[in-house]
């Protein structure tokens, strides 16, 4: 088995970031960013399952890559 992976770094537009920013000093779901995210692990999903029908074990990684910025990383096993 080998292993697969789709890295996607995302952010948001400065307007965005700066209510992210105010909504963060008070507390609370910042949904904006979690909406991209959702979007975007299912797109990461759907390619990965596309290209890769047999994958298995598959995998969610995340990291702070830059200020107002994440990196996504979605991974697995294929034959």
């Amino acid at each position: 088995m080998k292993e697969v992976f789709i890295v996607r770094v995302i952010t948001k537009d400065m307007v965005s970031d700066f209510f992210a920013r105010m909504k963060s000093l008070i507390g609370g779901r910042i949904k904006s960013y979690e909406k991209l995210i959702q979007e975007t692990l299912e797109e990461m999903y759907n390619e990965l399952v596309t290209k890769y029908p047999n994958i298995q074990e598959i995998r969610i990684a995340t990291t702070e890559m830059m200020k107002d910025g994440a990196e996504l990383i979605m991974y697995g096993k294929t034959e």
